[in-house]
């Protein structure tokens, strides 16, 4: 909705020997227009799904969503055009619910991949769904 908030963003330190404190800054946030908002109502009965990433084409980062009906072990693999595992971004029983996760652009070494296209699948179960995604630098 349209208008301003405040808070504070907050940084903690889990140092075990305090070396820096923790840290609060106040932040004043303006909303002057709303271009799209995505909501998933809380009373929708859960399915399983796997969202087209977004942005898509992407620079540098893309968000992908998916929901799980009930908790399951979760893989969640990018694959280049040539059907090459280039990053296991999820590997791990996960609860159900909606989920978010962002990818950089980077393979299992860490290092930034090619531009061109990405397919990414989503293994819950006996189930799965595969997109398409296209990364432009």
């Amino acid at each position: 909705t349209k208008g301003m908030y405040q808070g504070d963003l907050v940084f903690k330190n889990w140092d075990e020997n305090q070396v820096f404190p923790n840290l609060n800054i106040p932040v004043t946030l303006l909303v002057d227009s709303v271009t799209s908002v995505r909501e998933w109502p809380a009373s929708s009965a859960l399915t399983f799904n796997l969202s087209q990433n977004y942005p898509n084409p992407f620079n540098q980062n893309t968000v992908i969503q998916y929901s799980l009906p009930k908790s399951s072990k979760v893989e969640l693999v990018i694959y280049n055009l040539l059907g090459r595992k280039v990053r296991s971004l999820i590997n791990q029983t996960q609860t159900a619910g909606y989920k978010i996760i962002f990818w950089d652009g980077k393979n299992d070494k860490g290092e930034n991949v090619a531009s061109g296209v990405y397919f990414y699948k989503l293994q819950y179960g006996d189930y799965q769904q595969t997109k398409k995604m296209l990364l432009l630098k």
